[in-house]
């Protein structure tokens, strides 16, 4: 039996492929395969880590903006997930979300 990766359903409610040969990925950063795998992660690390939700709803949400690009939420939303770094409330999800930007495992 081989192995698949978990599937995250995208926001459009169809699951994602599996991995393999993605045609038209050439401009992304990252393969849907590295997408899904890091996303899978971080779904699964915010419910095992309450104390980190914050940083792992930063994570994916600058994780969506990598793999998505300007595709994915407004300028004005990337600038104000940026500018949390300067609130110590929300200071985790500006490190998540930073992590995430950079593609960072």
């Amino acid at each position: 039996m081989g192995f698949f990766p978990p599937v995250f359903p995208d926001p459009s409610g169809l699951a994602l492929l599996p991995c393999g040969n993605e045609r038209g990925q050439e401009e992304r950063t990252m393969t849907k395969c590295e997408f899904q795998i890091r996303m899978n992660a971080a779904l699964t690390l915010r419910e095992q880590n309450v104390g980190a939700q914050d940083f792992w709803a930063g994570y994916m949400r600058g994780l969506q903006r990598l793999y998505h690009g300007d595709n994915f939420g407004t300028t004005e939303e990337h600038k104000q997930w940026l500018s949390l770094i300067d609130d110590p409330i929300r200071e985790a999800m500006w490190r998540g979300y930073r992590d995430g930007l950079a593609g960072r495992t």
